[in-house]
């Protein structure tokens, strides 16, 4: 028996438009998903130490001594050794891990509760060197800070470098101020920032 094509066509073509019609009305759900999906946050809990991961430290910086102020950390530890660009064009060669600490105390904690490891460049890096900081110091349950939308991969590096370690370690998300994480879609910061954290957890699942 020939096959009606025309038929077939207007069949496939109808289904097309039903989905088209539903990625339509529900947009901002799916959207707001692919946000969530990239958060994977604690509840804040009492640790000993609280390190701050490098970068973003107008946004992590607060979140750090929100922590210590309210009792969850007695130590802030502020990470990252990279200079930014902006900076040294303009001859202020504070690291990464630097400005966070500066941002840290002019936020309330005392100096004395806020320590500097001037080293790392990436997440893996950190990870490594927080790991040797805690064993060399004995710490048993730590924080790590970051923003919401690196917690997830953050998660998953942290958990396998401190696999068999004894150490506890609780992911806390700072919130973004450049966007809302629940409607990234509508600033440019926002797309950037999810489109990037993506991109980079493709390279951490291929990677390591």
């Amino acid at each position: 028996m020939p096959i009606n094509m025309p038929g077939k066509k207007i069949k496939i073509g109808g289904v097309l438009l039903v989905l088209l019609i539903c990625l339509f009305l529900f947009r901002y759900p799916i959207m707001r998903g692919f946000g969530q999906f990239l958060i994977s946050s604690d509840e804040d809990q009492k640790v000993s130490h609280a390190f701050v991961l490098s970068g973003g430290a107008f946004d992590r910086a607060p979140k750090g001594a929100s922590l210590f102020l309210n009792g969850f950390a007695d130590t802030i530890v502020c990470t990252g050794e990279s200079i930014p660009h902006d900076l040294l064009a303009i001859g202020v060669p504070y690291s990464e891990g630097e400005i966070t600490r500066r941002f840290v105390i002019e936020n309330g904690v005392p100096e004395g509760n806020v320590k500097l490891i001037e080293k790392g460049t990436s997440t893996m890096e950190e990870s490594e060197i927080i790991l040797n900081y805690c064993q060399q110091n004995g710490i048993t349950k730590i924080g790590i800070v970051s923003t919401k939308f690196h917690t997830k991969r953050i998660r998953r590096v942290f958990d396998k470098k401190f696999k068999d370690s004894g150490i506890t370690v609780l992911v806390l998300g700072a919130d973004a101020t450049a966007y809302d994480e629940e409607k990234w879609w509508e600033g440019e910061y926002g797309l950037i920032n999810l489109n990037n954290e993506y991109i980079k957890i493709a390279y951490y699942w291929l990677k390591y």
